[in-house]
């Protein structure tokens, strides 16, 4: 019991470091977006929008799928930690070297607008930072993310600054552009600082040819599946560039940030208790899917009331925060947030599918909500602009969180745990008892 209760401890002081890193983010980003935005207005302000979601779709395969996997492997076998993480960082490498050619190619021969080509190519350059994202996943393993959260509240810091100058100095948008892809390529590099802090140092990471193989397969499915949810979480914003204008993108932009600004909070909690959930599956299955349940009744809970809350006040605070030029984002959010939900509880279903070694299905889950949300747009778009955006993500976490694990045996129970979830205003006493026991 006292183990038990040890472990819980320290899952929850990891917890805290990285929700204080994901709040500071929250709040930072907050009022700078209010900033930035009001100044750029929804034309110059989409631009911005638009090329990070790019970049967002990108960077998954600059992962190479590996984020969960990687740590798991880490939990499993630390004495070979050393090659696990160097041999990750040169494949991730590799790839972001790809993928950030192909955005180049791609913007010489789709853009019309040389500016916009010289944009993108300040953005492809941020996507060679990705690999030292295995600093943040090292620390995810030893369950000590409290150094992943300084260095990016470090990053937050410099960067919210340079923002909040760049609009008092009323900023070409040229600027802007350098500071934002300054800030991706920061936020995957600046965790280097820490290392030495627990006898770590990116030179004792080591190349072996024999892990690259084992590393890819087990990984593959997640670069698809990893993408495709990227994609239906990014792919509205690039469509309404391209269907309607930058100023459509802007106006929705406003409202999808503000929306899945919450989104942090499922990722903290789950990314603090996934190393322990790893360890007590292979001892407890009983308590496994006991603490897997409290886990999902919990990110129901604060999904559902963060909805409901910004539901009624999303027309006043737009209005008041954003102004009249963005007063079209109030009904959007509105929409949009309910998305949160099965955000929030995919969160928990893909670390339960890394665990349960069932990657496959997450391929073919987010794989088919990235296709539903494609399609969605295309008709919704057209016809309703931002507003048929926000029913397309909506869609496509509703079918690839939550619908399609009702049609397979092994997911069905995960999917009775989601669904009983719904009911967790009702058994918060249980909910305790689960986290303790």
């Amino acid at each position: 019991m006292g183990g038990s209760l040890s472990r819980f401890k320290n899952m929850f002081f990891n917890a805290s470091w990285i929700m204080f890193e994901r709040f500071f983010r929250m709040a930072a980003n907050f009022f700078v977006v209010i900033m930035v935005a009001r100044f750029l207005g929804p034309d110059q302000f989409g631009v911005i929008n638009y090329l990070l979601a790019v970049v967002n779709i990108l960077g998954p395969i600059t992962a190479l799928g590996m984020v969960g996997v990687l740590v798991r492997d880490l939990v499993k076998n630390p004495e070979q930690q050393n090659e696990m993480l160097g041999t990750s960082f040169v494949l991730k490498f590799v790839a972001a070297l790809i993928c950030s050619l192909a955005l180049v190619v791609f913007s010489i021969f789709y853009e019309t607008d040389p500016l916009l080509i010289w944009f993108t190519v300040v953005f492809s350059l941020s996507l060679l930072f990705k690999p030292f994202e295995n600093v943040k996943l090292y620390y995810e393993s030893i369950v000590k993310s409290k150094y992943v959260a300084l260095s990016e509240s470090m990053v937050i810091i410099v960067f919210a600054t340079l923002k909040v100058v760049l609009v008092l100095m009323q900023a070409e948008l040229l600027y802007f552009v350098l500071v934002y892809a300054g800030e991706v390529a920061m936020m995957s590099f600046a965790k280097i600082i820490f290392l030495r802090k627990n006898d770590m140092s990116l030179l004792s990471w080591r190349f072996k040819p024999s892990l690259v193989r084992p590393l890819l397969a087990r990984s593959l499915p997640l670069i698809f599946s990893s993408m495709a949810a990227a994609i239906y979480m990014k792919v509205d914003q690039v469509m309404l560039r391209f269907i309607i204008d930058e100023a459509a993108v802007g106006v929705y932009a406003v409202a999808a940030r503000m929306s899945e600004i919450w989104y942090f909070i499922p990722i903290a909690v789950v990314t603090s208790v996934f190393p322990a959930l790893i360890k007590l599956r292979e001892k407890d299955s009983v308590r496994y899917y006991r603490r897997l349940q409290a886990v999902f009744d919990i990110l129901f809970l604060l999904a559902f009331s963060l909805a409901l809350v910004v539901t009624f006040i999303s027309e006043p605070f737009i209005n008041i925060a954003f102004g009249d030029e963005y007063s079209a984002s109030a009904t959007i959010l509105s929409i949009h947030i309910w998305a949160g939900i099965f955000a929030f509880m995919r969160q928990g279903l893909s670390k339960w599918l890394i665990n349960e070694n069932y990657l496959k299905f997450s391929l073919y889950s987010q794989g088919g909500g990235a296709i539903i949300n494609i399609a969605l747009n295309f008709v919704l778009i057209p016809l309703y602009a931002g507003i048929g955006a926000a029913i397309a993500t909506i869609s496509a976490f509703f079918i690839s969180a939550y619908l399609v694990c009702f049609f397979t045996k092994k997911t069905r129970p995960i999917a009775f745990m989601m669904t009983k979830s719904f009911t967790a205003p009702f058994r918060v006493r249980s909910i305790i008892r689960n986290l303790k026991s």
